[in-house]
């Protein structure tokens, strides 16, 4: 990933890349001087293991504006953000949580349930599920509530809702994670 920054008089280039032994490279150079010399390379975060993807932006947090990348490492994205300086330290990473929840009507010998995949919370965290099953015909057209449910190690939950309306047409939850907030929507 390669971007002009706001560093120096012409702006430099600031160039990131996967590193071969996990982590991610970062290198610049100096659009200012002659010979246009490239910084020597500088490696880190090496604990996120292979990188697959990145992507980099100069934001307008700090003068003249911090670098911050999001790195994908399989099923995982992390953000990164360097400081403007005077020490151009890289940070990182956050984890971004970027859940989702799957919905399907299953019957069992205790009754009709709504269940629900969540994958992609924070882990062995806490989510809150509200949920409004509903139905065209009367006299009780909507079944509602909330409730909390835990995330194991990998981020992910399931839970079943009893339906307790005579038919169902349509169902929408909404899934909040407790840490970050970050909510993901699931109809059926």
């Amino acid at each position: 990933m390669l971007v002009q920054s706001r560093f120096g008089g012409k702006g430099n280039f600031e160039l990131l890349y996967p590193s071969a032994a996990g982590g991610i490279t970062f290198m610049w150079r100096n659009n200012d001087a002659s010979g246009l010399p490239w910084s020597a390379p500088f490696t880190f975060a090496q604990n996120v293991g292979r990188v697959d993807a990145i992507t980099m932006i100069q934001s307008n947090f700090g003068s003249p504006g911090n670098l911050e990348l999001i790195a994908r490492s399989g099923d995982r994205l992390n953000f990164f953000w360097r400081d403007s300086g005077p020490e151009f330290r890289w940070n990182g990473p956050s984890r971004m949580v970027i859940g989702s929840a799957s919905l399907r009507a299953i019957q069992t010998a205790s009754g009709r349930f709504i269940h629900i995949d969540g994958t992609g919370f924070s882990e062995n965290s806490s989510v809150k599920i509200a949920y409004d099953i509903f139905t065209n015909g009367g006299p009780t057209t909507h079944q509602t509530g909330e409730r909390s449910d835990s995330t194991d190690a990998g981020g992910s939950f399931t839970e079943d809702i009893k339906v307790n309306l005579s038919s169902v047409s349509g169902v929408r939850v909404n899934v909040t994670d407790d840490r970050t907030h970050m909510r993901a929507e699931a109809a059926l």
